[in-house]
């Protein structure tokens, strides 16, 4: 009997093949990521650091040249200076900060978009390791029984389309061990479990480390409206005699920021709502596969109760039908201990099924 649950092969490798090409397939493409977003910010902050230096050439107006203090009374100069931002500085070590937030938040993305796009295979990998042990075991059993059919068939106790019913349901056990080994070797390669995962963690994580990199995007936001700077220069004796220096301690203010930070707060504001409550978002994807998850243990409950059922009937025909001494008992005794397996095997998938599901469902 064929059972439904994750059962649909065509559909789960077009799925398995579809992540292996989205899914980074292990930590090192995090680390990847998060040394990519460390050097773009170092070399941001890098800027934002260090000073800057500046060499102009300048001609003195004469008319009002003494309201110029850097002016020494000569029309034509060379001057050399050298700047620093404090705000720029601030801003430098806020970049980094913005960095080590973004690092974090792809990681639990990572994994939470991989939760998400293989809800369907929840559980799987360890289910389909015990139904594998299981028919691995079977296999001498219905080999041994399809032998004994054809050497009925040789000594012509039975009919060419009995050893036929028998050969089909061989056949059809030999397929479903292919089937589950190849199902079960296309999940190993991925390299992926998600029996230890704690689920609500990981959104309540999510919100979080989305939170702080909204925040730290913020006070970076929130510097721009301002500007301190110091600036030191030298005026070299090129075109006059004298030499000198000068410097200029600046305070700048954008009042345009007195509106930008109650939209930025606003903004933060609303952010937070979209991350607890939005559907394309991750912490509620979560939520609803939370919700699959216990959907699945229910229907798979339900199976196995389905398949008890029919295998406690089987056992009770197979008990009665070993007495009948009619020449039609062998080979329905035959097609029963084939379907014992093949039962067996349904429940044995849905039994490690409903073992892994507990475990993600109890985190």
């Amino acid at each position: 009997m064929k059972l439904t649950i994750a059962r649909n092969r065509q559909d789960v490798l077009g799925l398995l093949l579809a992540l292996a090409c989205l899914v980074p397939a292990n930590a090192h493409a995090d680390e990847n990521y998060c040394d990519k977003v460390r050097a773009r910010s170092g070399a941001d902050s890098a800027l934002l650091f260090a000073p800057s230096a500046r060499v102009s050439g300048v001609k003195v107006p004469q008319i009002g040249a003494s309201v110029d203090p850097t002016n020494i009374g000569t029309e034509y100069q060379l001057r050399g200076e050298l700047s620093m931002s404090a705000t720029n500085f601030y801003k430098g070590t806020i970049v980094n900060k913005v960095a080590e937030a973004d690092c974090d938040v792809h990681k639990n993305a990572v994994v939470a978009q991989e939760l998400v796009m293989r809800a369907s295979d929840l559980g799987r990998l360890g289910a389909l390791t015990d139904e594998l042990a299981f028919l691995d075991a079977q296999k001498p059993a219905w080999d041994a029984v399809g032998a004994k059919m054809q050497e009925r068939l040789e000594a012509k106790t039975t009919t060419l389309t009995e050893v036929a019913d028998v050969r089909t349901r061989t056949v059809m056990l030999d397929r479903e061990r292919a089937q589950v080994r190849g199902d079960l070797e296309r999940l190993t390669a991925i390299g992926w479990n998600p029996g230890t995962i704690d689920v609500a963690r990981l959104a309540q994580q999510l919100v979080q480390d989305s939170s702080r990199l909204e925040n730290e995007v913020t006070r970076l936001r929130a510097v721009d409206p301002w500007d301190v700077s110091v600036m030191g220069g030298y005026v070299p004796p090129v075109a006059s005699s004298k030499n000198d220096w000068y410097g200029v301690v600046q305070l700048t203010y954008n009042f345009g920021g007195l509106w930008r930070s109650s939209r930025d707060n606003r903004y933060l504001e609303a952010r937070e709502r979209e991350l607890k409550t939005a559907r394309y978002e991750l912490p509620h994807q979560l939520e609803v596969l939370k919700k699959h998850v216990e959907i699945a243990r229910a229907q798979a409950r339900t199976e196995l109760a389905i398949v008890v059922a029919r295998m406690s009937e089987v056992t009770q025909n197979r008990a009665q039908l070993a007495q009948s001494e009619s020449t039609l008992a062998p080979h329905a005794l035959a097609m029963l201990d084939l379907e014992l397996i093949a039962s067996g095997a349904d429940k044995t998938f849905l039994e490690g099924l409903l073992r892994e599901l507990g475990r993600i469902q109890e985190k």
